[in-house]
This record gives C-alpha cells, sequence and structure tokens, in this order.
C-alpha cells in the first residue's frame, strides 16, 4: 500500500493513457485489440502501473531527491494573526 501511495500521481497521469499505450503495445506485437473484459482490465492496471512505477524511478525520485540541496526553514505562523489584517474603519 505504501509503494502504491509513492506511484499514485504517476498512476493519475498514466490512466489516461493506457488504452493508447495497450493498443500500440498490441499492435507492435501484431495481437488484437481490445480483449475480452476481465483481460482488458488486467492488461490496462499492469500497463499503468508499470508506467507509474517507471516514472517514479526515472523521474519523480531522482526530483525528490534534489530537495536536500535546497536550503528550508520552517516558519511559524504568527501568534495573532487578527494583527495581520488591516483594521476595517466604519465611517459614522
Amino acid at each position: 500500500m505504501l509503494y502504491l501511495g509513492r506511484v499514485s500521481y504517476g498512476v493519475y497521469l498514466a490512466h489516461g493513457f493506457a488504452g493508447a499505450m495497450a493498443l500500440a503495445l498490441f499492435s507492435s506485437l501484431g495481437l488484437a485489440w481490445p480483449i475480452p473484459e476481465p483481460w482488458r482490465f488486467l492488461v490496462l492496471c499492469l500497463i499503468t502501473l508499470g508506467s507509474a512505477a517507471l516514472s517514479w524511478h526515472i523521474v519523480e525520485q531522482p526530483v525528490n531527491a534534489l530537495k536536500r540541496l535546497v536550503p528550508y526553514r520552517a516558519t511559524r505562523p504568527s501568534p495573532h494573526p487578527a494583527r495581520l489584517a488591516p483594521q476595517l474603519q466604519s465611517d459614522p
């Protein structure tokens, strides 16, 4: 489940293209697409998860590793946020 959470953004991005990727893959292998339903679902899930995993390992993880090069200092929120807002003046 943790790994699925890590690659979930890639799943979100890849699921829309899974059908086109399956069509291209099956065409290059000389196979007919679409295939019967339970197998089609399995193939689309495997393509989606596979491309999301590749995206994580090839793109996202190396980019996330660059975060260590950027200094980060957490700031505390103001204890009195009302002091930051401009005071409304009412006309008598």
